[in-house]
């Protein structure tokens, strides 16, 4: 690629960039307009949304599948729930609610005063959660929508949203940690691989070029854990845990039940 369209593509996707739009390929477009075409799209989208959407494809066909074959298809999951509108509504405009909701001690709770936060999509469980503020009992809540059996408005004073914002910011604060990452520089052409791999942690990556080696510090929700690790097992030899006790524990433990199997025994070396 020459100087001048260096040049050029940089300068475009800048302007791109300032103006808020976002370049898509024909078959992005194709894809998109079939997606419109799903009897969900309507519960998904604002009918003003979707009327623009399909104004701006019109002439894009949409994408292709007849010459795919799907062979043993898994169970399908539901990833749009009935309540997603309704409770998006309430915290568009920052209103109160009432729940009643499934407890997993069994039973159901009726009518809960609280204050709606963020909606929130688990990878590791493929479920919707509401995060939510309990105005008696435990503060902060994180339940399923699917135990969600109905929610209604609750109007609050004046202030009181602001005031109930600042104050889950600060506990969802505490439950956030980090962990930084360190990828062997044998797999430095392999980053964007690992990095899609932990897409749904927030990441920052750092460079150091005397020892070519890329560091990622992860921050992620202290119950995600879990599914942190899984993704870690994946990556395999690529990534090595530098900071994270909890992380580098949880590890090496599962090695070496994993080890003990076949009649490995290691002793832990005495820091």
């Amino acid at each position: 690629m020459s100087l001048f369209d260096k040049v050029h593509n940089y300068e475009l996707s800048r302007r791109l960039a300032s103006s808020g739009a976002i370049a898509v390929t024909g078959s992005e477009r194709s894809w998109l307009r079939l997606m419109l075409e799903h009897p969900s799209a309507s519960s998904f989208l604002g009918a003003a949304a979707l009327d623009k959407l399909r104004l701006l494809l019109q002439e894009d066909p949409p994408l292709q599948l007849e010459h795919l074959t799907e062979k043993a298809r898994s169970r399908e999951r539901r990833l749009f729930n009935p309540l997603l509108p309704q409770l998006a509504g309430f915290i568009c405009s920052r209103s109160g609610l009432k729940l009643t909701y499934e407890v997993k001690e069994g039973g159901i709770r009726h009518h809960v005063s609280g204050y709606p936060y963020r909606l929130e999509y688990a990878m590791s469980t493929k479920e919707w959660y509401l995060l939510w503020h309990r105005f008696r009992g435990r503060p902060l809540m994180r339940t399923r929508l699917s135990y969600i059996h109905g929610a209604e408005p609750l109007e609050l004073s004046a202030g009181e949203a602001d005031r109930l914002d600042a104050r889950i910011a600060s506990l969802t604060a505490k439950r956030r940690t980090t962990a930084l990452l360190e990828l062997l520089p044998r797999y430095n052409r392999e980053l964007s691989r690992i990095l899609y791999a932990l897409s749904c942690f927030g990441q920052e990556v750092q460079y150091d070029s005397e020892s070519g080696m890329y560091r990622i510090e992860i921050t992620y929700s202290k119950d995600e854990s879990g599914y942190l690790l899984q993704k870690l097992r994946f990556l395999g030899k690529r990534v090595r845990i530098i900071a994270g006790a909890g992380l580098q524990n949880e590890l090496r433990a599962s090695a070496m039940k994993a080890l003990a199997r076949y009649g490995i025994a290691i002793e832990e070396k005495a820091e």
